[in-house]
């Protein structure tokens, strides 16, 4: 099984670390029910992106038609882009990195 590990390196919620299970999925954002909650970034949308995972075990970002967007490794994303080890996600002024363990 794979755990990712999202840690925030930059901005309002640094230094918070969070940890998405392959079989899950996540939701980052402000709103309540985000699962990675940013709620003092204000450039990040109430549900602006999510982390998932597909059947075979592969990470992937969606951004949810967030209103600043998200960028992966300055990268503007575009539909499901595959994530991986040491990747870095921005949204809003907050930077998370990626880090992949497999047990």
């Amino acid at each position: 099984m794979k755990i990712l590990t999202v840690i925030i390196t930059r901005g309002p919620e640094k230094g918070k670390t969070f940890f998405v299970a392959e079989e899950s999925s996540v939701l980052i954002g402000r709103d309540e029910t985000a699962d990675i909650k940013l709620e003092n970034d204000t450039h990040v949308s109430r549900k602006h992106a999510i982390i998932s995972f597909t059947a075979e075990g592969a990470a992937f970002i969606t951004d949810l038609n967030s209103t600043n967007g998200t960028i992966l490794n300055k990268y503007p994303v575009k539909g499901k882009m595959p994530i991986k080890e040491g990747d870095i996600i921005t949204i809003g002024y907050t930077d998370m990195k990626i880090t992949i363990k497999t047990e």
